[in-house]
């Protein structure tokens, strides 16, 4: 695994304190909201491949559903009555998200969402997970470290037609197990940095949740293979 602090993953307390910090500090380094979207076993995460790969001819990519934290990101993906959300909270980024990628009634509770502590939140709940850092692409240039990403997980109550089959964010959504998981940046499917993150968001979801899944003991291997690398 990358051995750069910029790649530690931490719940911030007061996260969006911490990005309105980090915007006076440094406002040339973007932040950004991903989603972990969970099955309802918490076996899958759910997957996209952004219109912008394809539009780059990358089709193969697959990636978590991810949105900028600025205005006319959120905006470009609201649906009707949703822009009185656009206060570019993480949390708020978060719900926007999940609105415009899934076919369910997802929602957010900021005392949940940002709890130290959560016990079992209800299916369709937000949670905050943590932040890193991720690798910011600029046309075919890839900067390292050079972007925040706020990670939020949602577990669904149902996995059956759970993507919009309309949304102008992404194309072939699919769930993806733990195994699987591991082979895509093999198959530039997923950058390393990436699949680090994906690893690193599965398991703050699993000790948040004091559960040990299958799918969090395929992050932790995917993470020891990478740190013996």
């Amino acid at each position: 695994m990358s051995q750069s602090k910029k790649a530690n993953f931490t719940r911030h307390r007061y996260v969006d304190e911490f990005v309105r910090r980090e915007r006076e500090r440094n406002h040339h380094i973007p932040h950004s909201v991903c989603l972990l979207i969970l099955s309802p076993r918490g076996d899958q995460v759910g997957l996209v491949s952004p219109v912008k790969a394809h539009e780059n001819a990358q089709e193969h990519v697959l990636v978590p559903p991810q949105i900028r934290m600025s205005r006319d990101s959120i905006k470009s993906v609201c649906h009707s009555g949703d822009y009185d959300l656009v206060a570019a909270s993480v949390s708020e980024t978060a719900l926007v998200l999940a609105r415009a990628v899934l076919n369910r009634s997802v929602r957010s509770n900021l005392n949940t969402f940002y709890a130290s502590a959560v016990s079992k939140p209800e299916d369709n709940m937000l949670i905050y997970l943590g932040s890193t850092r991720g690798d910011n692409v600029v046309g075919e240039q890839r900067n390292r470290w050079a972007k925040h990403v706020h990670w939020a997980a949602v577990r669904l109550s149902d996995a059956a037609q759970a993507f919009r089959s309309n949304s102008s964010v992404y194309f072939d959504p699919q769930w993806c197990q733990g195994s699987r998981l591991q082979v895509l940046p093999m198959y530039d499917a997923m950058s390393m940095r990436k699949s680090e993150m994906v690893y690193q968001a599965i398991l703050a979801y699993a000790k948040l949740m004091g559960e040990y899944t299958q799918l969090a003991r395929a992050a932790q291997a995917g993470l020891e293979r990478r740190t013996a690398a």
